[in-house]
């Protein structure tokens, strides 16, 4: 998955949730911020794994890293919109 798919992925999520892109970007960034400041080390360790150069991920960034977890990102996006 590229940046260019992870931003249609995350239109598309925000559309399933009646929410603007924008919005979504927000919620999802401060959920990501929370996981990687967590006071859980075993949290914090999985996060270092999604880490982009020692900096928090963006949503796109996240998605592209799940979906390199998975053979087909269609097939992450309908994993996410369950």
């Amino acid at each position: 998955m590229n940046k260019k798919e992870a931003a249609l992925m995350l239109a598309q999520i925000a559309q399933k949730e009646g929410k603007s892109v924008e919005q979504l970007r927000g919620e999802l960034q401060e959920h990501i911020n929370a996981l990687v400041h967590s006071e859980n080390a075993q949290t914090r360790h999985q996060w270092a794994q999604v880490l982009c150069a020692g900096e928090t991920p963006t949503p796109e960034e996240v998605l592209m890293h799940l979906g390199r977890q998975f053979q087909d990102w269609p097939e992450l996006l309908a994993f996410m919109l369950l």
